[in-house]
C-alpha cells in the first residue's frame, strides 16, 4: 500500500510557505532574516551576552539582566538607541504575548525574576501594561498586574496541522506579537525542549498525540505546528533565558542536573538558537554529572525538518554566532 501522507505534507507545507511569502511582503519590523533568505546570501544571527555577574547564590543583578536585554536588542537590530531597537521589534500599539516555557518553569529559579525585569525595561521604554500577555507564568510579579488577561480555552475550529486536526488557543486571537522566552532543557523524547518547542505542545489542544511516540522525536509535529501561519506570522523575536540550564533528565526537573550558565540568547532565527543549544547541552553532558549508563549524545532530528519548512537554519556555516560581555557596554545599556 502506498504511503500518501507525504504528498499531502509536501502541498501543505507549499500551501503554508506561500501564504507566509505574502505576509512577510508587508512587513514592517525586520525580524524574519532566517526565512527571508532563500539563496542563502545571509547568515542568520545568534548573540549570547554572558555575564558571570548576572547573579550570584539566589540573588539576581537586575542590572545585569537589563544591561543584556537591551544591549541584545540593540545588535540584533543595529540600531544604537534603545528605544529605536525595541520599536523596531515591537510597536506600542501591539499586544504582545511574552511566551513563557510551561514546562518546568517553577523550577528554573529565574524566570519569576526575568518576568519582572523584562516588564520593568519595557515600561521604562513608554510601553504601557496593557501591551503585553503572560503566557506560561502563572505566580507573576506585582509588575504583571494590569496587563491583558488572556482568553483561556480553545478555538472553536479546528486547525489543520500537517496531517492532522487539533485546536488552537484562544489567546493568538488577542495577540498581534509574540515575544518567544524559552530555556534550554533537556528533553528525553525530543532532545531539546527550547524556542521550537516551546511553541508548540502547549499551542494546540492534544499534543500527546504529537508527543506520544518516542521513535518520531516530535519529527515533524514541532515543525508542523510552528509554521502556521497563526503563530508563524506573530513571532518577532526569540530570546533564550539560560541563566541556568537542565542538560539531563528533562522535561522532569532534577537540579542535579542543572548548571548556572548565565547567558541570555537572542535571535530572530529559533533553529539557530535550538542548534546552539544543543551544543551547550551536549558540553555539560560530557563534563557534569551524567548516569554512567547513558552516553551524552543528544540529537533533535525536528530542527532539520524545521529549516527544510524554511523556519531558520541548522547548519553552523549559515548561522553568525557572537558571545558578547555586556559589562564593556556599562556606560551605554
Amino acid at each position: 500500500m502506498k504511503n500518501h501522507r507525504k504528498p499531502i505534507r509536501f502541498m501543505t507545507i507549499v500551501i503554508i510557505l506561500l501564504i507566509s511569502h505574502s505576509a512577510l511582503a508587508t512587513a514592517q519590523v525586520t525580524y524574519r532574516q532566517a526565512i527571508n533568505d532563500p539563496m542563502g546570501s545571509q547568515q542568520s544571527k545568534v548573540l549570547e551576552m554572558h555575564d558571570v555577574y548576572s547573579f550570584y547564590g539566589t540573588d539576581i543583578y537586575p542590572p545585569s539582566i537589563i544591561r543584556m536585554l537591551n544591549l541584545g536588542a540593540a545588535k540584533m537590530t543595529g540600531y544604537e538607541d534603545v528605544q529605536k531597537a525595541w520599536a523596531s521589534i515591537i510597536s506600542k500599539d501591539d499586544v504582545v504575548a511574552l511566551k513563557f516555557n510551561d514546562c518546568g518553569v517553577s523550577a528554573f529559579s529565574w524566570n519569576y525574576e526575568f518576568l519582572d525585569l523584562l516588564l520593568q525595561n519595557f515600561y521604562q521604554l513608554g510601553y504601557k501594561k496593557e501591551n503585553f500577555m503572560i503566557i506560561g507564568i502563572h505566580n507573576l510579579p506585582n509588575s504583571a498586574i494590569g496587563t491583558r488577561i488572556r482568553h483561556y480555552g480553545w478555538e472553536a475550529d479546528a486547525t489543520f496541522i500537517g496531517s492532522d486536526l487539533d485546536y488552537l488557543p484562544l489567546w493568538l486571537n488577542q495577540v498581534t506579537a509574540i515575544i518567544n522566552i524559552p530555556n534550554f532543557m533537556d528533553d528525553n523524547i525530543i532532545g531539546i525542549r527550547g524556542c521550537l518547542a516551546n511553541l508548540s505542545w502547549s499551542m494546540v489542544k492534544q499534543p500527546a498525540r504529537f508527543y506520544q511516540n518516542k521513535d518520531d522525536n516530535g519529527d515533524p509535529y514541532i515543525a508542523d505546528i510552528n509554521i502556521l501561519p497563526a503563530i508563524h506570522d506573530k513571532v518577532r523575536l526569540h530570546i533564550v533565558n539560560a541563566l541556568q540550564v537542565l542538560y539531563y533528565g528533562g522535561p522532569h526537573y532534577d537540579t542535579t542536573y542543572q548548571v548556572n550558565h548565565q547567558s541570555i540568547l537572542m535571535s530572530f532565527d529559533p533553529v539557530a538558537l535550538d542548534h546552539i543549544g544543543i551544543e551547550y547541552l551536549r558540553k555539560y553532558r560530557k563534563t557534569k554529572t551524567m548516569p554512567q549508563i547513558l552516553p551524552p549524545k543528544l540529537y533533535s532530528q525536528y530542527l532539520i525538518t524545521a529549516e527544510l519548512y524554511g523556519l531558520g537554519y541548522y547548519n553552523f556555516t549559515d548561522i553568525a554566532y557572537e558571545k558578547i560581555n555586556p559589562n564593556l557596554y556599562v556606560d551605554q545599556y
